[in-house]
């Protein structure tokens, strides 16, 4: 195994070898996103072939101790924010991609809340491909107690329900 990154915002990055195939750890402190971020996997494998095409394929989860990781399968892609894309032949398609992503996550009451040009990745095909689901919330259930931050938590909940904003304090379930 290999340490690929130091700490960034609280978790530490490794690839390295299992079974013959590449694979990527992302280990931390925070157990609970990592193990969130695994269940949110689950249900977007259980809701939508398209989706788990669009995603690293996690393989693992452990949690040891106070601390968790999870292992998924290396994504052999580059960021989408380290491309020139003006060097990119069929953009469209990108455009396309990325707008069917976000509709499929919308269709299966997903909200990923942190995508940004750190998570959207070109694979070799050029296909886009979405990560870190850590503090995604499924439609309907307003559980954050994953988070550990009660402004944070309070953002988004705010975000998602705005008929309904919290003026203070922890949401009911968190």
């Amino acid at each position: 195994i290999f340490n690929y990154k130091k700490w960034h915002f609280g978790y530490r990055y490794y690839t390295g070898e299992f079974e013959n195939k590449k694979i990527f750890i992302k280990a931390s402190n925070k157990s609970s996103i990592i193990k969130h971020e695994y269940e949110i996997n689950e249900y977007i494998n259980s809701s939508s072939s398209y989706l788990k095409e669009k995603k690293p394929n996690i393989l693992m989860y452990k949690k040891i101790g106070n601390n968790a990781l999870i292992v998924e399968e290396f994504l052999n892609a580059k960021r989408i924010k380290d491309i020139k894309l003006n060097n990119i032949d069929n953009k469209e398609k990108i455009y396309d991609q990325f707008i069917n992503i976000t509709k499929e996550l919308q269709r299966i009451g997903l909200y990923h809340l942190d995508i940004n040009d750190d998570n959207i990745y070109l694979d070799i095909n050029n296909d886009v491909i979405i990560t870190d689901f850590g503090y995604s919330l499924i439609e309907g259930n307003t559980n954050m107690s994953f988070i550990n931050s009660k402004k944070l938590c309070k953002k988004i909940y705010n975000a998602i329900n705005p008929s309904t904003r919290l003026d203070a304090g922890y949401i009911d379930d968190a």
